[in-house]
This record gives structure tokens, C-alpha cells and sequence, in this order.
């Protein structure tokens, strides 16, 4: 099989030798293997093998080879050949392999600073892994967000996801992933200033990279290791360990590795005094990284011959590239708006779904007529059935058994007056709430596309600057983002009441519904500076149906978001109170409700308030949650103080 052949071709990029982790040995360029540079070649094989007529199994694992060999050779390349391997996954359904290639998307992006891209492709692989308990997918995706939050010096998030990566590789004892697990780790208490731990989970690493016998992944312990003591000011021993890796990046041919260890060098020079060696070296890693044109490279080496040459007292040139990590920055910046401005195209799904729903209300309003005059007709026959009875009963009251039967019918009649009335009462506090709730819509739904299209066209017209538009731009994701929760909920409730919710019961897993409200929620309350914490005990199974399930905890969560600020911290909870039922909490330390609020909370008209942050709301969310929990056999209740936070509580069947 081809499969196994890529498999063979990975393998050749390893290089096969032993190192002693504690001790390493006077120069490790003397233990290389007089090897050439082999990427290329390989590259050139599986271009070549793809050329020939391939089955599912084997296009997809060819085209994923290349993905993972070209991340560092060509990004256009590797992301084009990630994107045909990634359809092949969804076409074929291989979840595995799709969690695989969003994953490796997401790598490749994030080396190369599309940073919003990356996380997102980082979580989709992150929730397919989870779905399927892939272990090691869990694993390489806990590393890859313990990356991710690294970059953006967010220490505290990016040591919970290294521990979690590094304890599900010793679980499943992966060497590979506990290598990357470990090294992350390091850097992360080297960022925490915690050089002997770092120091120590670094030769730890080494030790684990020993017995795998991976010569770049090796290069890139050693080089992390230099790197801890350079910041402790050893330079003897810092150059030591980034001479070493050097030489294995140079014998391998692995040119990003190469450009990263020469910029720690050309640092360590610099900090000794070697002005010229610095200068020498830091110019050769700045050409690599315009060669690949690595942004977040030349980033680092612009900063540092920028210092070089003004300890030089050479004030043009240090200007000079003290612009040139400017103009990439301003690039990159350039990159995250485009990304950005792709939002707007959401508009144009809005205005579809929109008039989708208006159709749906037409339907619903047709339906409420014909409802009207069903009523008025079956009150009309109950009169006229009424009439005849009591003729009937004035003709055969000398018979018992007419007379008994006549009673019956009677009561029946009554009875159906009875529902007849209740379902019109119904219906009338149902058209109350419709008016009101679209009189609110009317206005929360329009309101933000009015400003998100205004700002667009003050932008193309000219009457935006960068600036100015730049600084609205977080009003205008936040505008998107309130519209966007607005429909779902709305077309949820549609659903539920022109069509009726066919309910599809599930064994869950609860904890893993909490994560994901952490995850899709971590926006906001990064922005808030609010902690959002998962403590479902692990396994905790419910029988429900997910759909559901997933908009009662988003919605509760939403609102827990809403009422809260700055250091507040909310909290999704659950115990099992008896052997049937399972309680969930969903708490919060926000600012609380008082108790005319709280009982107006389920009732049958719109009840909504205004965020910490001048969140608005239509009340639907809570609506929808009462009538989802009830159809899942559960209830919904909160408590509340002013000033003390709030408790959302619902029920759910324990799964046997």
C-alpha cells in the first residue's frame, strides 16, 4: 500500500543516533551521520507519486505527507495540499484524518503569524478528537493551544493545556508527543522564570528524544535549553548547546531551525561583547527568513541587528531595521483585518436566513388564522350540538338510558369548551409574546447591521482612516457576534413553534458539553477579564438531547458572560442529587438580580436587561432554555442576590 510507503518516507527523515541527556558529549557534530539533505528529495517522490492514479486511502495520506514536509519549505504549498487532503477526509468521512489535517492547518498557519485562522482550526480538531476519544489528537491539540498561548505571553492558559497534553501522552506513552509536550513545557516555565524546572523538563525531553533517535526534534530541545541558560546570563553554556543544535539543523537541512538557533546565537554574542560574530550570524539567519519569507522570524532578526549595530553606534542601520521589523509587523497587522473584513460576508447569510424566517412567520401567521377559525366553527357546533341534545332530552326523558348517554355527550362537549377556550388563551398570550418579542427584534437585529454597513461605507468612501478604522473594528465583531447568538436563538425558536423539536435522546458526555461552552466562550471573557471554569466531574453521562443541551448551556453561560466583569468568575458545575437526576449549576459572581427580576425571569413576556458591558438581549435565550430543559424531563430554576452574583439551575436524566 502507498499508505505504508509515506509511512517509509517519514522514516528516512530521522536520523538514527544516541545522545546521554544529563552529560551530553565535548561536540555532537562529531556523532552525525554523514547524511545530505533528504527533504527535497522526499518532496519530489510524493509530487511525483501523486501524478499516478491513487485510490481515497492513498491520495489522502500523500497529500497529508506533503502538508506536514512542506510547512516549512513552502506555506502556499502546504496549506494548499492540507485544504485537498482535509476534503478527501470530510468526503470519505475519515474524522480521524480530518481532525488530523485541521490540526496540521492550523500549524502551519500559526508558523507563519495567521494567528485567528490557526485557533480556530486548532479547536475543530481539538472538538472531532474528543468526539472520537483520538487520544493523540487530544494530545497534539492540548500542545498546540499550550503554543499558541505562549505566543501570546497568556502563561497561566498555556501551562494548563502543556500539563493536560503531557499527562495524555504518558497515558497512552506516545514518546513522540511527550517530547513536544515536554519542550513546551520547559518554555513555558523559562517564560515564568522558572529556570531550574524549565531546565529540568527540558533534559527530560532530551532523554525522551534520545530514544526516538529524531535529529531535528533534538536540534529543537537543545536549542530551547541554550536558550534557558542564556536568559540566566551562562553565555558558555548557552552558546554550548546552540552550537550543538546548529549543527544538527545544518546537517539536516532544516533551514527554519537553522535561522531560529542562529538569531539565539547572534543574542549570545551580542551579550559578550562579539560584535562582529553577532553581526555575521544574525545576518545569515535574516536571510534565511527572507528567503521563506517567515514573518515572525525576520520580526526577531530585524530587533536584534537592530541592537547589534547600535552597540555599533551605527544609528542609520539600527533606524534602518528598527523599520523593517516595523514593516512586518504593520504586514501582519495588514493580514488580521483582511482576515477580519471576511465577516462581512456573514451579512449576506444573515439577510438569507432572515428572509427565510419571514417566509416561516407568514406560514405561522396563515396557521394562527386557520386555528382561529377552526375555533369558531367547533364553538358553533358545540351551540348547535347543545341545541339537538336538549331537544333529544325533552323528547326521550321517559328513557333512563337516553338520558344517561345524553349526560355524557354533554359533559364531552363541555369538556372540548373547555380545551377550545384554554388553547385560545393560549394562543392569545403566545400573540403577545410574538408582538412584543419582534417589536424588540425589530429593533436588536437591525440596529447593529445599520452601524456594521455604515462603517463600510464610511470606509469605502474614504471618511475612515487606518486608524479610526481599526479602533471600531472590535465594535464591529462585537455587533456581529450579538447578531449571529440573536438569530440562532430566533430560528431555534421558530422551529420549535411552527414545526414542533423532535426530541432525540443521547447518552452525553456533560463534562465534555462544559468544555466546549469554554472554548466558544473564551473570547469574551478574555476581553472581560472574567475566568470561566469547567468543574463537570470527568465522564458524568446524561441522557438528553444534544441540540438542546448545547443551546441551554450556551445560553446560560451567554448570560453569565453578560452580567459580569472585571475579575468575576463563573462556574458550570453538576452533582448527582438522587439515581435518576443530575443537577446542573451554572454560577456566576457577577452583579445579580433582585427578586421581582428573578420571578419575572420564565414567565410568558419579554423580560430583559443590559450587560456590564451594554450587552443587549431579547429574554428568548431563558424562554428557550425552560421549554428545552422541560422536554427533556427536567426543570429550570435560578436564585439571586444584588450585588452577589447568580445560580442557574436545571436538571437532566442520569444515563444508566
Amino acid at each position: 500500500m502507498i499508505y505504508y510507503f509515506c509511512c517509509f518516507l517519514l522514516a528516512l527523515g530521522c536520523v538514527q543516533f544516541s545522545l546521554y541527556a544529563q552529560s551530553p558529549p565535548t561536540s555532537y557534530r562529531n556523532t552525525i551521520p554523514n547524511i545530505e539533505k533528504k527533504s527535497n528529495k522526499i518532496i519530489d517522490s510524493l509530487e511525483n507519486l501523486l501524478k499516478k492514479p491513487l485510490n481515497e486511502q492513498d491520495k489522502f495520506a500523500t497529500l497529508k505527507e506533503l502538508c506536514w514536509r512542506n510547512r516549512n519549505a513552502d506555506r502556499l504549498k502546504a496549506i494548499e495540499y492540507g485544504k485537498q487532503a482535509l476534503a478527501i477526509a470530510q468526503r470519505t468521512k475519515h474524522r480521524m484524518g480530518e481532525a488530523d489535517m485541521w490540526r496540521f492547518l492550523g500549524i502551519v498557519q500559526w508558523q507563519h503569524l495567521y494567528n485567528q485562522l490557526a485557533l480556530e482550526n486548532f479547536f475543530k480538531a481539538l472538538e472531532i478528537s474528543e468526539q472520537l476519544d483520538y487520544q493523540e489528537g487530544i494530545g497534539y491539540c492540548y500542545d498546540n493551544l499550550s503554543v499558541a498561548f505562549t505566543d501570546q505571553r497568556k502563561y497561566e492558559q498555556a501551562l494548563t493545556y502543556a500539563l493536560q497534553s503531557a499527562q495524555v501522552f504518558e497515558k497512552i506513552n506516545n514518546l513522540q508527543g511527550m517530547g513536544y509536550a515536554y519542550m513546551h513545557l520547559g518554555v513555558i516555565y523559562m517564560h515564568l522564570h522558572n529556570y531550574e524546572k524549565a531546565l529540568a523538563i527540558q533534559q527530560k525531553g532530551l532523554k525522551v528524544r534520545e530514544l526516538q533517535k529524531d535529529t531535528t526534534l533534538i536540534n529543537n530541545t537543545l536549542r530551547e535549553i541554550g536558550q534557558i541558560y542564556k536568559l540566566q546570563k551562562q553565555y558558555k553554556e548557552a552558546e554550548f548547546y546552540l552550537q550543538q543544535a546548529l549543527a544538527l539543523a545544518l546537517k539536516v537541512g532544516n533551514d527554519f531551525a537553522t535561522a531560529e538557533t542562529q538569531q539565539h546565537l547572534a543574542e549570545v554574542y551580542l551579550a559578550q561583547n562579539q560584535i562582529d560574530k553577532a553581526l555575521e550570524t544574525a545576518q545569515t539567519s535574516f536571510a534565511i527568513a527572507e528567503k521563506y519569507h517567515n514573518l515572525k522570524q525576520l520580526i526577531y532578526n530585524a530587533n536584534v541587528l537592530s541592537k547589534i549595530y547600535e552597540a555599533q553606534k551605527n544609528y542609520p542601520q539600527a533606524l534602518h531595521y528598527i523599520r523593517v521589523s516595523q514593516t512586518h509587523q504593520d504586514s501582519l497587522l495588514n493580514e488580521e483585518i483582511r482576515m477580519k473584513l471576511i465577516e462581512k460576508s456573514m451579512q449576506h447569510d444573515f439577510h438569507k436566513k432572515e428572509q427565510e424566517f419571514l417566509v416561516e412567520q407568514a406560514k405561522d401567521e396563515e396557521k394562527d388564522r386557520q386555528q382561529n377559525l377552526i375555533i369558531g366553527l367547533l364553538a358553533v357546533l358545540g351551540v348547535v350540538g347543545s341545541s339537538l341534545l336538549f331537544v333529544i332530552y325533552k323528547r326521550h326523558k321517559e328513557s333512563v338510558a337516553m338520558n344517561e348517554d345524553l349526560q355524557q355527550k354533554n359533559e364531552e362537549i363541555m369538556q372540548m369548551a373547555e380545551e377550545l377556550q384554554a388553547q385560545a388563551e393560549s394562543l392569545q398570550i403566545s400573540n403577545e409574546f410574538k408582538d412584543q418579542l419582534f417589536s424588540i427584534i425589530g429593533h436588536d437585529l437591525r440596529s447593529p447591521l445599520v452601524g456594521v454597513n455604515g462603517i463600510f461605507e464610511l470606509r469605502n468612501e474614504g471618511l475612515l482612516d487606518d486608524e479610526e478604522f481599526l479602533a471600531v473594528l472590535p465594535d464591529v465583531s462585537q455587533n456581529i457576534y450579538q447578531v449571529t447568538v440573536l438569530t440562532e436563538n430566533l430560528l431555534f425558536w421558530a422551529k420549535s413553534q411552527i414545526k414542533g423539536q423532535f426530541l432525540r435522546l443521547e447518552v452525553l458526555d456533560l463534562h465534555s458539553f462544559a468544555n466546549n461552552q469554554v472554548d466558544l466562550f473564551r473570547t469574551q471573557t478574555l476581553s472581560k477579564n472574567v475566568l470561566l471554569t469547567n468543574q463537570v466531574p470527568f465522564k458524568m453521562m446524561v441522557l438528553a438531547d444534544s441540540n438542546m443541551l448545547d443551546l441551554v448551556l450556551r445560553n446560560l453561560v451567554g448570560n453569565a458572560v453578560k452580567f459580569t466583569k472585571d475579575t468575576d468568575i463563573i462556574t458550570i458545575k453538576a452533582e448527582k442529587i438522587d439515581a435518576d437526576t443530575i443537577q446542573v449549576c451554572v454560577e456566576d459572581t457577577g452583579v445579580g438580580m433582585s427578586k421581582e427580576s428573578v420571578d419575572k425571569l420564565f414567565g410568558n413576556f419579554v423580560f430583559t436587561l443590559r450587560g456590564t458591558s451594554n450587552e443587549k438581549g431579547t429574554g428568548l435565550g431563558l424562554r428557550l432554555c425552560k421549554e428545552f430543559v422541560e422536554k427533556n424531563g427536567g426543570k429550570i430554576w435560578v436564585t439571586s442576590e444584588l450585588g452577589k452574583g447568580s445560580k442557574f439551575y436545571f436538571t437532566l436524566k442520569v444515563s444508566f
